[in-house]
């Protein structure tokens, strides 16, 4: 059986708009065919949230990693995966696992997919891990710098995806991560759009017909 086709999107840190995208993402591509997503939440190696380094009990789970797939997890009202599955996944899982084996888990994840030829993979272990086939690197267009691990993932990002918090307005955006020093394409969404912008849409079109 052939490896499915594996979408990773990540960004600076919460907030930045990357699950409003891949669930604009999965609309779309849910439109044209079966499609599966998953999230990936990362703690510290002790179990603590990496963002707050404070105690959190849905990051508390035995050894380095675990995949969750039963909908009692996945459909708990305000999780990230709820709005994933809303958004057309089928299905929606969620990968829980440690800060210092994010390569380690993401290969475990990618052995683990099956069912649609599509997945769109929340978080940077794909990226890291050489196993995206399209990888998105959120920004924020405010002009806020990210954090120094968003630069690490820039050389394997095949685009960049700027986050508006309203409407798409390039002509305040004073972003200076994102210029053509990177020789990125880049792209611009909406935190408020449900849909994707027809600019995105024409670049997976491209990208999955070869020509990007």
């Amino acid at each position: 059986m052939s490896k499915p086709f594996v979408i990773s999107v990540a960004g600076p840190g919460s907030n930045s708009g990357k699950t409003h995208l891949v669930c604009a993402l999965l609309r779309h591509l849910a439109t044209l065919g079966d499609v599966g997503a998953v999230k990936i939440a990362t703690s510290t190696p002790d179990h603590m949230c990496a963002r707050t380094n404070l105690p959190c009990d849905c990051l508390r789970f035995e050894g380095r990693m675990r995949l969750l797939k039963d909908p009692a997890y996945i459909n708990k009202v305000g999780k990230d995966t709820e709005a994933m599955f809303a958004a057309g996944a089928r299905p929606t899982w969620w990968l829980q696992t440690t800060s210092d084996v994010q390569i380690e888990s993401a290969q475990f994840l990618v052995e683990e997919l099956s069912g649609p030829k599509i997945w769109v993979v929340e978080g940077a272990g794909p990226i890291r891990g050489g196993l995206a086939d399209l990888a998105i690197l959120v920004v924020k267009a405010d002009g806020s710098e990210p954090k120094e691990s968003w630069f690490d993932l820039l050389p394997q990002a095949h685009v960049i995806a700027r986050s508006h918090e309203h409407e798409i307005d390039t002509a305040i955006n004073m972003n200076p991560w994102t210029t053509s020093v990177h020789h990125r394409p880049t792209l611009e969404f909406s935190g408020r759009a449900q849909e994707l912008p027809k600019k995105f849409i024409d670049f997976l079109t491209h990208f999955f017909n070869g020509e990007s």
